[in-house]
């Protein structure tokens, strides 16, 4: 199994306080972390899984419309945050401790000029959107994206 998310642990964005379904409030990184050791408690009785890590985003601006008012493609380029989110270092952690459990960077991938991104790679539109890649690149990047997954060794032979 994969699981990818965007990680909502960013007390800046979400707040310090998260409400729980019961209606308790804890100190988000608490609430984040509980779920993120309850979930894949859960997922790995079932299966091994193979957790994406972040990937780096635009988060603040939509691609398309920044390069369609820029003068150069430079003026788009994304920075990658410069420490892994909460969460990231949760799900490493939690790697660490069961061998069910792998955390995946792809980032490479994505973005092999990190720590700056172009908003354009192999002649495609990285980024559709502030939080979602296009098909287009995704798809360009497919071979080496399941290469990196079938290296971790949690997935099935011959699935894909």
């Amino acid at each position: 199994m994969v699981l990818l998310a965007r990680p909502r642990d960013d007390p800046d964005e979400w707040g310090r306080l998260a409400v729980r379904r019961d209606g308790k409030k804890e100190p988000l990184a608490k609430a984040v972390l509980e779920s993120t050791q309850e979930t894949l408690s859960k997922i790995t009785r079932v299966a091994p899984v193979v957790v994406v890590q972040r990937l780096i985003m635009p988060e603040t601006f939509e691609p398309a419309d920044c390069l369609a008012s820029a003068s150069r493609v430079g003026q788009c380029v994304v920075t990658a945050a410069s420490k892994p989110s909460t969460s990231d270092g949760y799900v490493t952690t939690l790697a660490a401790e069961e061998a069910r459990v792998h955390a995946l960077d792809l980032n490479p991938i994505f973005c092999p000029t990190a720590p700056v991104c172009s908003p354009i790679q192999h002649r495609k539109l990285v980024w559709r959107d502030d939080h979602h890649y296009t098909v287009d690149y995704a798809a360009a990047m497919r071979a080496k994206i399941w290469a990196s997954l079938t290296k971790t060794g949690l997935l099935g032979r011959g699935v894909r």
